[in-house]
């Protein structure tokens, strides 16, 4: 259990202690039951376990501050692409629309993609679909097993199952399973061609690539020399996984 900074409220795993309501009782019984307290009323607090839900607004503040960037601007990128139905939309306060690995997955990309919010939709289509050279496993559902199995705290099995897949043909990833705390990685999203490069490693071990690319472009074909590169590492993945956790 832990204790909301925010609200006060204590926690558990997908729960929150909420108030619920205050009961008088007491003002008018006899005195030998409200002791030398005449006239006070005794207060009886009534709390219940809720589940709770990771809304956009939880997601937005989490990469923020893992990225180091501004929440306005992560904000501004998130009601963008959820005018394009790629972030799910309800209601507001507690009706608000439970994030899911796909919600996160499609902000994340957005986040690290777009120049501006107006261009974010497109980003995030585009780069979802960027498959791998082994496979033709598409980024987007890679990215969301990723954030999944770091939800569920069993990386090892899935990333052992993607580097067997997707990485280095008899890669020791792709052979035997690490403690999860051992697993680093990084992501890098390239521009103006969409190029994303996923590194994998464990602790004093060798590193193994993964390339996600659209087969249907060449390499040469920006007009000029320059490219973009945003890394991202496994602290906002956990960070965005443990958002989605509560």
């Amino acid at each position: 259990m832990r204790k909301c900074p925010r609200t006060g409220a204590v926690r558990r795993a997908g729960f929150v202690l909420r108030f619920v309501q205050a009961d008088v009782i007491g003002r008018h019984l006899p005195l030998f039951q409200m002791g030398t307290l005449t006239g006070l009323a005794s207060i009886c607090k009534v709390y219940k376990w809720e589940p709770v839900m990771a809304t956009l607004s939880d997601l937005v503040t989490a990469i923020a501050i893992a990225e180091g960037i501004d929440a306005e601007r992560v904000a501004a990128i998130a009601r963008a692409i959820r005018e394009h139905g790629l972030i799910r939309t309800s209601g507001r306060g507690t009706s608000a629309a439970q994030m899911s690995e796909p919600d996160a997955a499609n902000l994340l990309i957005a986040t690290n993609t777009a120049d501006t919010a107006r261009t974010a939709p497109a980003a995030v289509k585009e780069y979802r679909t960027l498959q791998a050279k082994r496979r033709p496993n598409q980024f987007g559902s890679e990215l969301e097993e990723l954030i999944s199995s770091a939800k569920r705290e069993c990386l090892a099995e899935y990333i052992t199952k993607m580097v067997a897949l997707l990485g280095t043909r008899g890669h020791r990833l792709g052979k035997r399973a690490y403690p999860n705390g051992e697993y680093r990685f990084e992501i890098e999203f390239e521009k103006p061609i969409p190029l994303v490069l996923l590194g994998i490693w464990v602790q004093g071990g060798p590193r193994d690539y993964i390339d996600f690319l659209d087969r249907r472009r060449a390499a040469n074909e920006a007009s000029g020399d320059r490219r973009e590169r945003t890394r991202i590492t496994q602290r906002t993945i956990l960070a965005v996984a443990n958002v989605l956790r509560t």
